[in-house]
């Protein structure tokens, strides 16, 4: 499977207009489903203060696929960990 490829951080836009363009500019790549591998890349990657993290704000993880997945007791042990993360 491919790694995520990730489109932009947040800290590329300042306001929810400029993201939500950038949202509906995005083209369907179509390919396999690593939801794990994504939610993983999420938690690492993207919510950081590098990537536009603010610590005073909190954080929402909002994720979006077009498959199934294999890997239903992963998917879940990755989101509780990004439970707690954002709930620090």
């Amino acid at each position: 499977m491919e790694p995520a490829d990730q489109q932009f951080d947040l800290k590329d836009y300042s306001t929810v207009e400029d993201v939500q363009a950038a949202i509906g500019d995005l083209d369907y790549k179509g390919g396999d489903t690593d939801p794990v591998g994504v939610l993983n890349y999420v938690r690492t990657n993207m919510l950081t203060l590098a990537a536009g993290d603010r610590p005073d704000v909190r954080n929402v993880v909002v994720f979006l696929t077009d498959g199934g997945s294999t890997e239903s007791p992963q998917v879940c042990t990755m989101c509780k960990l990004i439970k707690n993360f954002l709930s620090k």
